[in-house]
Parts: C-alpha cells; structure tokens; sequence
C-alpha cells in the first residue's frame, strides 16, 4: 500500500488532474494525497530522522540541513513570520523526499519506481508534445512564446518552446524530465528480463528525445551533455574516450541551432552571469546566513537563474555548502558504489550505477542555469540515489557515505571551493 500509494503521489505531481477537469483547480489534491502516503509510511519515515539513520546518510543530512538554514536566513533578519511561512513550504520537500528514500527499500521496487517515473514523463511530455503540434488543445500545456533574434542576419523570429504544466510549465523544467526518462529507458532497453520487447523503450525514448529538442533549452543540453560524459565514463572507464568522440559530434548535430549556443558573451547567458555578479554582491551583505529564502528576486527583480547561487544568497554560506554537498555527496555516493559493484549480489542493482550517475549529472548541471533550488522534482533523484546506497550497503561491509567529521570537512571545504568556482567564472566571464 505504501508503494502504490507513493506512485499515485507522482502521479498527482505529473499529471495534474485539474488539468483535465478544471472544477478541481485549487484543490490541494497533492498536499492530502502526501498526507496519507505520510500516514501510511510514518514508522519508517520516522527511522529515516532517527540519529543512527541520519549518521549513515549525508545526502539526508544535508536536505534535513537546508530546514535549519532556511529559517536562519530569516531569523537573522528578525522576519519571524517569513521564517514560519518558508519552513512550513520546504516540509513539503521533505516529506517527499523522506517519503521516497522510506519506501524504495528493496531493489524490486527502486526498479518499479523508476519505471512508472518513466511513465509519467512519457505522457507528460506526450500532452505536451501533442498541444505543440496542434493535435489537442490543453491551455495548460501551452507552448511559451519566445523572440529570438539571429546574431547573423539580425532578424527577429518567434519560437515556440515546449512546456509541461504545473511545476514543468517551463522549457528549462520539462527537458531535465525529459532527460531523466531518457536515461531511465536506456537502463530498461537494457535489462535483459524484457527479452525480445526491450526494443519497444525506443518509442518512448524517441517521443523524450522529440520533447527535449523542442524546448531549445541550452541548459538541458548542458545537462544532456554531462550526462553522457558520466555515463560513459563510468560504464566504460579509460575506453570512454572512443563512445565520447562519437557522441558528442552527434549531439551537437541533432540539436544544432538555438540549443547549441553556448556562448556567454551575450544574449540570455550574459543576463545569467550578471544576475550571478549581483548575487555575490547581495551575499557579501549576509555572507554566512544569507538573505532570505525567496528574497533575491525581491532585490534583483529576477530569480538566480542558478540554483546553486540562488542558495548561495539566500541562504549564505551555510545554506549554500548544504545545497551543494547534497550534490556532491550523491556524485561520492554513486561513484563509491559503482567501484563496489562487484560485491553487490543483485545484478540489476550493480547495473544501475551508471544510470543514476547521468541522471545527477545531467540534473545538476541542469539546474546550474535555473532556478529550482526548493523544489520537489530537484530532491527527487537526490531521494533515488540515497535509496540506492542504502540498497548497495545492505551488501557491503561499511557504510558508504557516514556523517562524520571527515564528511563534515569534506562538504565545507567543497562548499567554500564551489562558491569561490562560481565566482571566478562570474568575474571572468562578465562583459
């Protein structure tokens, strides 16, 4: 019950059903359908916040961390009421993710979980493909509307960038999706308990590859990028150099024009580097707690358009190294287990590393050109790679990634490395 109840929990956040039924608008459908599964997974939820639990998960320390921060940005601004109201909207994150690391205990259902978060991307972005090309008419999944103005000939054209709806109702939001089911159907096409049909993932695999291209999200081909080289490099390891050279000629061939624009010397990515600039200008102010949660956009009139920076800011340098560890730490972890893998009895569960490791990867780099820093779907693959360690360790001597003081230097250090990196790419690429 816990599990289906779980998946009918993702299902909500996908496939929003006030979409189709507009009487339903308004209704926190989500909030209660997390409620129960909360209800229903509370003992193991509860083990998982237990000292012992948390002392063996950094990636959980660090997202239980963020709580802390986030309301110190307020309080050390004596905003009580701010504090209240942003601590009570990040327990929403927190549920979902304790709710997801709780209930994938076993490799069976970590698998099963992936496959229906594959589904409901699939029909996600199915809708949507099919209100950007007319077939149907759903004003939630209607395309955004961007002028585009060619740097050669000067002529300004329109584009219609594909979006999903709800928390997806963004270009940059539905391609990181659409990567992460990409990926997801790889590692099904692949499985060799599917026999003759495993070719039957390439329909679902091509309607996701259709839905990326039609977003024109530079961002999302950063990820994709990423996401490739880590998978390749952790599937194949020196001989990735081969596989490499091959796709990434091909990746930049299927996605030539708007997407493989990378420059930052001008257009949107000159805007994102001096938005970054003012960021570091707001952090000198509040350098260890921060500003606030959502209180950049109340300075700069715009989000971060980086969510490591956005934390960063908001949440200082506290805030900020916790953001970023949780990260780092998923990255240690996956790696860890994959050098491991041949400890590990189950062989789908060894399988996955690599998987797993494009989807961080291609999800953080994502997110390094998008404000989603407090946001459900960007605590998910986190949620999913601590279920995997925790899965790995049960064949393994020793915890992978235990809290402890090694740990603790480790995530400052890195955190402090981070925002001093990001810094020096503002200063240096700011025209």
């Amino acid at each position: 019950m816990d599990f289906f109840l779980f998946v009918v929990l993702n299902a909500v956040l996908f496939i929003r059903p006030a979409d189709f039924v507009p009487a339903l608008t308004g209704w926190p459908i989500f909030n209660a359908v997390a409620l129960v599964c909360l209800a229903v997974s509370f003992g193991p939820v509860i083990k998982q916040l237990s000292i012992p639990a948390l002392a063996q998960r950094s990636i959980s320390v660090c997202v239980m961390g963020l709580l802390l921060a986030i309301i110190l940005s307020h309080l050390s601004h004596f905003a009580i009421e701010d504090a209240l109201r942003s601590a009570l909207e990040f327990s929403k994150v927190l549920v979902y993710y304790f709710l997801l690391v709780a209930t994938m205990n076993s490799p069976r259902r970590l698998s099963g979980f992936l496959s229906c978060l594959c589904a409901f991307i699939v029909v996600m972005s199915g809708l949507a493909l099919m209100e950007y090309y007319g077939v149907v008419d759903l004003p939630a999944f209607a395309p955004m509307k961007e002028r585009v103005v060619d740097s050669k000939t000067g002529e300004v054209q329109i584009v219609a960038r594909l979006c999903g709806s709800g928390i997806f109702n963004n270009p940059n939001d539905i391609s990181r999706m659409s990567i992460v089911g990409m990926v997801i159907c790889l590692y099904k096409m692949n499985d060799r308990s599917f026999g003759v049909l495993r070719p039957l993932w390439l329909a679902p695999l091509w309607l996701l590859g259709d839905a990326l291209i039609r977003t024109y999200s530079r961002g999302a081909f950063l990820g994709l990028l990423a996401g490739v080289l880590a998978f390749l490099g952790a599937r194949f390891g020196r001989k990735a150099i081969f596989p490499i050279a091959l796709a990434l000629p091909l990746l930049f061939a299927l996605f030539a024009g708007r997407t493989t624009n990378l420059t930052t010397s001008e257009g949107t990515g000159q805007q994102r580097i001096k938005l970054w600039g003012e960021a570091y200008i707001l952090l000198r102010q509040s350098p260890l707690f921060g500003i606030g949660m959502e209180k950049f956009v109340e300075e700069a009139g715009l989000v971060a358009h980086n969510s490591f920076v956005q934390c960063y800011t908001e949440l200082g340098l506290f805030g900020g190294t916790l953001f970023f560890g949780a990260h780092l730490c998923a990255f240690l972890g996956i790696y860890q287990v994959n050098r491991r893998r041949r400890w590990i009895a189950d062989g789908e569960l060894a399988r996955l590393g690599p998987y797993l490791l494009a989807i961080i990867a291609s999800y953080s780099v994502g997110i390094f050109t998008s404000t989603r820093s407090y946001e459900i779907p960007t605590f998910m693959p986190l949620g999913v790679v601590t279920a995997y360690v925790a899965l790995a360790e049960s064949y393994l001597p020793s915890p992978i990634l235990p809290f402890n003081r090694r740990m603790c230097r480790l995530l400052v250090v890195n955190g402090i490395i981070g925002c001093i990196g990001i810094y020096i790419f503002v200063r240096l690429n700011n025209a």
